[in-house]
C-alpha cells in the first residue's frame, strides 16, 4: 500500500509522465546490458536516459547512459546544434553556445569533465567532480568519480558515477541524492545495481 501510494505522488508530481515499477531482480536493457537491483524502483524514460527513482526525481535518482556512440551527447536534450537555424551555420554564424559530445579517443579526465559539464547545464547549476580512480564496469576496465552540486532550490546533492568505453561507446551509470539523506540511505543499494551491470551477451 506504502509503494501504491507512493508511485501515485510520483505521478501527480511528474505531471502524469507514466512511471513503471521495476520490482527488485534482474532488469534487462535492450540490446545494452542488465543489471541486478535488491529493491523496487520506480521507473520512466527521460530523453534517451533511463531513469530510476524512489521517493521522487529531486530526492533521489539512479541514471544509465549506454551506449552513447562517438560525436553524440549523453541527452539529446544537450544536443543544442540540433537547433541551429540552417542558413545561419550556412553564413557560419551561430550562437556560441555548444553541445558536449563524447569522442572515442577521451581520456577519463575528459570524460568526467564531459559529464560535470553535460549536468551543469541540465542542474543549471555548477557541477563539482572529485576522486577520480579505476573501477570495472561490467567485466571492463573503466573508472569512477564523486561529484556534488547545490541545486537552484538550494539542496545539495552528491552522487557517484562508474563508467567504461567499450568498443567506442560509453557506459556510465550514476545515483545522485539529497546530501542531507536520501543519498546516503540508499548509496548501499545503488552501488551493487552499478557492480551488477552485465553487458549484453555475456550473461
Amino acid at each position: 500500500m506504502i509503494r501504491l501510494v507512493s508511485l501515485l505522488l510520483l505521478l501527480l508530481a511528474a505531471g502524469c509522465t507514466p512511471y513503471r515499477l521495476i520490482p527488485a531482480g534482474k532488469v534487462e536493457f535492450t540490446d545494452h546490458g542488465s543489471v541486478e537491483t535488491p529493491i523496487d524502483w520506480n521507473w520512466r524514460p527521460i530523453d534517451t536516459v533511463h531513469t530510476w527513482t524512489l521517493d521522487g526525481p529531486n530526492l533521489q535518482e539512479m541514471l544509465f547512459h549506454l551506449g552513447i556512440e562517438d560525436g553524440k551527447t549523453l541527452m539529446n536534450a544537450l544536443d543544442v546544434e540540433s537547433g541551429f537555424n540552417p542558413l545561419l551555420v550556412w553564413f557560419g554564424k551561430v550562437p556560441d553556445e555548444v553541445s558536449f559530445r563524447f569522442h572515442k579517443r577521451m581520456t577519463e579526465h575528459e570524460i568526467m569533465d564531459l559529464f560535470t559539464a553535460s549536468m551543469s547545464k541540465i542542474t543549471e547549476s555548477p557541477v563539482v567532480a572529485s576522486g577520480l580512480m579505476p573501477a570495472d564496469l561490467g567485466g571492463h576496465q573503466g573508472f569512477r568519480f564523486d561529484y556534488a552540486f547545490v541545486g537552484k532550490d538550494e539542496v545539495r546533492r552528491r552522487g557517484f558515477a562508474v563508467g567504461a568505453v567499450v568498443k567506442d561507446k560509453l557506459y556510465l551509470i550514476h545515483y545522485v541524492g539529497t546530501a542531507l539523506y536520501h543519498y546516503d540511505r540508499n548509496r548501499a543499494d545503488a552501488e551493487r545495481v552499478a557492480a551488477s551491470f552485465v553487458f549484453a551477451g555475456k550473461d
